[in-house]
């Protein structure tokens, strides 16, 4: 699902709810990051990672990803752990969702030259 259908998607849905607020015009990156951090919070916790399907977990990644470079920060597995309530000792399992979202074409590693464990990730349109 690209950005545009997503966007639709989120239009159709018939009222606000505990993952979904509807925002006029606030031109503040910061402000919007604060609100989408809140609500994404809220929709990791409204359907939990465990039981997450691949194609959800890849959606999350994504807008987790999209939501730290907005805030001029970058992903990295240790913050989609945080995000997505991971422990430390099952970092396989965010590097196993980093790369299916990478596979999906959403995100891309920020420094391709870097050979290091410590990878960071942005958007694929940064």
């Amino acid at each position: 699902m690209n950005v545009k259908e997503l966007l639709y998607v989120l239009l159709s849905e018939p009222a606000e709810s505990e993952w979904l607020e509807f925002k006029v015009n606030n031109d503040q990156p910061e402000l919007i990051g604060q609100y989408i951090s809140a609500l994404s919070n809220s929709a990791c916790l409204h359907k939990e990672q465990s039981k997450m399907e691949r194609k959800d977990k890849v959606r999350a990644t994504y807008q987790h990803c999209c939501l730290r470079w907005v805030c001029r920060d970058f992903m990295s597995n240790a913050t989609l752990r945080l995000r997505m309530g991971i422990e430390e000792k099952n970092y396989s399992s965010a590097s196993r969702i980093i790369k299916d979202t990478i596979e999906a074409g959403l995100i891309k590693v920020s420094d391709p030259d870097n050979k290091s464990n410590k990878k960071k990730y942005i958007p694929y349109w940064a």
